[in-house]
């Protein structure tokens, strides 16, 4: 068969990067500070009020099939202050696979004088289907069987484990957000616990009041699977007058990221970034967008006067 261009070539790609990335199903972030219940389900609680969030990811704007996910999340801490539930759903398509799960996340929090720190469970269901009518070659005359129709709705089951300090001015935790593997052999799924191929994720931050105009957020996070190189990002944002959030972020797949958001009132934020692709992918796509947006309810009848940085 003869391939026209290079379009059909990354296609083929995103598709073999989807079936290897469905053993985890972690999505890609830049806003990784203001989604972290996806990586650490030990931060669930963590805001002191109920949160709700949405995101929305177009990745490698004009590369066909490049990744399109949504997310939406909502957790609380219980009255008691000591418990945090929360649930979490995701949507990602990538070439011909269509992704969407649903967790249940639960966190053990230890209230101490001026910290916290918490264990963190997560545990839900993931579906996938792979529309393989859809790939088209040039070659009009040999049909492949495999690409004659879609795959089944397949379901498996995840969980994962988390851990999560924090104070006023500094945060830092460790994951394991998802600990099964699924693998599509024909027209089954088998789901089985892969020790050496978990994806580890180590997370920190530290704010700087630099005066009551100007607010500092340096922050990374890593992330490491045996045999797969070590992905880090690496951010600094800014928060000027309590409204105006600008950043930048490094991440070492070869991607620059840009950041602007606007904190509407304490308890509303909106915020959208931009990923400049340094490597060659670059002449092949007009970049990658993300848009954010959070919402605390106080459970007081004091307002909150004051953003949530972490």
């Amino acid at each position: 068969m003869k391939i026209k261009s290079y379009k059909v070539i990354i296609t083929a790609i995103l598709i073999i990067a989807a079936k290897l990335g469905f053993a985890q199903y972690d999505l890609n972030f830049t806003q990784y500070m203001f989604n972290e219940t996806f990586i650490n389900p030990a931060y669930t609680g963590s805001q002191e009020a109920l949160s709700l969030s949405a995101s929305y990811r177009n990745q490698w704007i004009g590369v066909e099939g490049a990744p399109i996910s949504q997310t939406l999340v909502a957790h609380t801490p219980l009255p008691n202050k000591k418990i945090g539930v929360g649930l979490a759903f995701a949507n990602e398509k990538a070439g011909v696979l269509n992704r969407t799960a649903a967790y249940g996340n639960f966190a053990y929090r230890i209230i101490m004088n001026k910290s916290t720190f918490a264990f963190g469970l997560l545990a839900g269901i993931q579906s996938t289907r792979e529309e393989l009518s859809k790939i088209k070659t040039s070659d009009k005359i040999i049909i492949d069987p495999a690409f004659a129709s879609n795959s089944p709705t397949f379901l498996s089951p995840n969980f994962g484990f988390g851990m999560y300090y924090y104070n006023q001015k500094f945060y830092a935790g460790v994951s394991i957000p998802r600990f099964i593997k699924t693998s599509i052999i024909g027209e089954k799924a088998i789901s089985t616990i892969a020790i050496e191929e978990f994806n580890y994720y180590i997370m920190a931050g530290y704010l700087i009041t630099i005066n009551d105009n100007l607010k500092l957020k340096p922050s990374f996070m890593s992330s490491f699977t045996k045999g797969l190189p070590l992905n880090t990002t690496i951010a600094v944002n800014s928060l000027l007058k309590n409204v105006l959030w600008l950043g930048v972020a490094y991440k070492t797949s070869n991607t620059i990221s840009g950041l602007v958001g606007f904190q509407i009132s304490p308890q509303f934020k909106v915020s959208y970034s931009y990923d400049y692709t340094l490597n060659k992918l670059r002449t092949q796509n007009s970049g990658s967008h993300e848009i954010h947006v959070g919402y605390l309810f106080s459970f007081s009848k004091e307002k909150i006067t004051t953003p949530r940085l972490f």
